[in-house]
């Protein structure tokens, strides 16, 4: 009898015993529900985070997408307009260049070529007059040439003109520099008078007797072009008269130039050997002509 009043007791310790296990294991398993809960929560929270960020990243991608679709609209837009200007300015140019050359041939028709120096004799000297105001100075300077038995032309510049005496730099004096005809001071007039008849020129004048621009190429810049067009709009056709008048020719930019005609302010880029003219240096080399 005691003996199984001892096992019933060492049963119910046992029982006892499991209970508690079992209480513990209840525990444990609530314990790490809850963990296992959070670190649910922890991980559902973070794939939450991490697919705004995906979807702001998209929205991101999308927005530089429709930037940069519009920046190569804007771009494409750009260059065709750039195209048509480019376009636009070739096609001015050409119709420009094209009213030069038929305006320099009606300058060629008009004006004999430089080829040639006149052979002056006591009885053939014409002698243009320019510069000169209406007045008794040029009356007084008409009659005199007549007396000495010249030919005055005054306002025209024909192709007979022998001499050139000029009051003044003119766009004729610089003419008669370039075609070789003589260009004399007014004293040779007076001087002359005294005597009681033409007295030798290479005393009182000067002239040349080769073109000066012969086989020489000159260009113009943009810059010139521009200020050209500013200033007056028959300079380029001067320009390339007085070039052409001398022996020289227009090429283009950089294509062999031995002159570049620059603007004022404009430096030229170009190399070394070539020589750059504004419009004013121009002018000042060809009234020099016949001096050295």
């Amino acid at each position: 009898m005691a003996k199984i009043d001892e096992l019933k007791s060492l049963v119910s310790s046992q029982q006892e015993g499991l209970t508690q296990q079992q209480q513990k294991l209840s525990e444990m398993e609530e314990e790490h529900g809850r963990k296992l809960a959070g670190k649910i929560q922890e991980i559902s929270e973070l794939q939450s985070r991490l697919e705004q960020q995906a979807e702001t990243q998209q929205q991101q991608l999308t927005k530089i997408s429709e930037l940069q679709s519009r920046f190569e609209q804007l771009a494409e837009r750009e260059r065709l307009k750039l195209s048509e200007l480019n376009a636009s300015h070739e096609r001015e140019m050409a119709a420009k260049n094209k009213r030069i050359d038929e305006m320099q041939a009606l300058l060629d028709r008009q004006m004999e070529p430089c080829e040639d120096v006149v052979e002056v004799t006591q009885r053939n000297r014409i002698i243009l007059l320019t510069g000169y105001k209406e007045g008794s100075e040029l009356n007084e300077l008409k009659e005199a040439i007549e007396v000495l038995g010249g030919t005055v032309r005054h306002g025209s510049f024909s192709s007979d003109v022998t001499h050139c005496i000029a009051q003044g730099r003119t766009a004729k004096l610089l003419k008669a520099l370039l075609k070789g005809i003589w260009v004399m001071d007014q004293s040779w007039i007076s001087a002359s008078k005294s005597s009681g008849g033409f007295l030798n020129e290479q005393d009182y004048g000067r002239r040349i007797t080769k073109k000066p621009f012969d086989g020489m190429n000159f260009s113009v810049t943009r810059g010139f072009n521009q200020e050209a067009e500013k200033r007056n709009a028959q300079l380029l056709k001067i320009c390339r008269s007085f070039v052409k008048m001398g022996g020289g020719k227009f090429v283009e930019l950089g294509n062999n130039s031995d002159y570049i005609f620059i603007a004022k302010k404009e430096h030229s880029n170009q190399l070394a050997r070539v020589q750059s003219l504004t419009w004013e240096g121009f002018l000042e080399k060809i009234e020099s002509l016949g001096r050295e």
